[in-house]
Parts: C-alpha cells; structure tokens; sequence
C-alpha cells in the first residue's frame, strides 16, 4: 500500500462515521462517502477497505481499544473480592461508551451508529461490549442472575440508545445524565436479582 495511505483511509473513516450516525448505515452510498472525504478516485473506498462493511467496521474498531482499556480497568476492581457490588458492574457497562461523549474524535458518531446497529439486530451490536460481555455474563450469573441473556441485552438497549440519544443532543458527557444511566443500569440488576431470588 502507498506510504501516504494513512491520511486517505482516515478521511475515508471519518467521512463514513459522520455520514453513517446523521443520515443511517443503509441510507449512505459509497459515493456519497467518497465524496464528503474529497476522493476523486471512484475505488478509493474498494482500494483502501474492500467494501462499504469492512469500512464499518473501520469505523468501529477506531473507538475499541480505548474502550476496552478503560472496561478491563473498571472490572479489575471487582477482581478484588470487596469491591463486588452491582453498582460496580453498572459503572464497566456504561462508563467506557459515556466517555465518547467527551471524545471529539467521532465518539457520539461512534455511539449513534451502534444504537443503529443493535437496532437493526446486527450482531456487530455488542462489539462495544463484547470483550466484556462474557465477563459481564459471569458476572452476572455471580450476583445470581439466571436470565442474564435477556438482561445484557436490556442493559445494551438502555446504555446504548441512551447515551446515542444524548450525544445527538450535542451534551459531552453531562455527568448527571451518565450518574442516572448508571443508576438506572444499576437498578436493571438489582431487580433482575430479585426476581431471581424470588422464583
């Protein structure tokens, strides 16, 4: 590949995550992707990416690792024993996307297009969660969930149209707004243990 790839793959990258979260994944061509990066070349996109989901999931795997980084430091606590609380699981699932309130780089763009995704049924869905979605799970089968399928994909549902919804409201980050998610991720929980218990 060129040398001075780089430069056209992140406007290719950026063009799609703007045009991708404003105007939905289906309804975006190559062409109109092509263009709002200022590519003259008709196969820039086929050249660079292959194809309009491989540059999807460019989009995607832009944001990943830092959300992975900072979901294996929040669950490191529970790691310890003490710190085992539900509020702590609440604080792994919703903390790491709420910062891409905050991330001026394509976080809130990122975030619309998952909520596009897990709206869609697209299993890409909970690759913002997936690193710690099996985690997550034992978790959750630890604090004595049983139906915690249904309860990840409530959890997603809530986190991820949530914050989506509050980035297209040109909020970064309103720590109120991220201190009720977590609360309310947090009470999803605590009732679906309950209800465990109960039955």
């Amino acid at each position: 590949m060129a040398p001075d790839a780089a430069p056209t793959q992140q406007s290719l990258v950026t063009a799609a995550s703007r045009l991708f979260a404003h105007h939905g994944i289906d309804a975006v061509t190559l062409t109109d992707i092509r263009r709002a990066a200022k590519q003259r070349n008709n196969s820039a996109i086929a050249y660079h990416f292959g194809s309009k989901e491989l540059l999807l999931q460019a989009v995607l795997d832009k944001h990943q690792p830092a959300i992975d980084r900072r979901r294996d430091e929040l669950l490191e606590l529970l790691d310890t024993g003490d710190a085992f609380t539900t509020h702590v699981i609440a604080e792994a699932l919703v903390l790491p996307l709420a910062e891409k309130l905050k991330d001026a780089n394509g976080g809130a763009e990122f975030l619309q297009i998952q909520a596009q995704l897990l709206t869609r049924g697209d299993r890409r869905t909970t690759r913002a969660a997936r690193p710690a979605a099996q985690r997550l799970s034992q978790l959750l089968q630890q604090a004595d969930v049983t139906d915690y399928p249904n309860t990840i994909n409530l959890l997603l549902t809530l986190v991820l149209h949530g914050l989506a919804d509050q980035s297209r409201r040109a909020r970064s980050g309103d720590a109120d707004f991220v201190h009720a998610l977590t609360r309310s991720v947090t009470a999803v929980i605590e009732t679906a243990r309950a209800t465990t218990t109960c039955t």
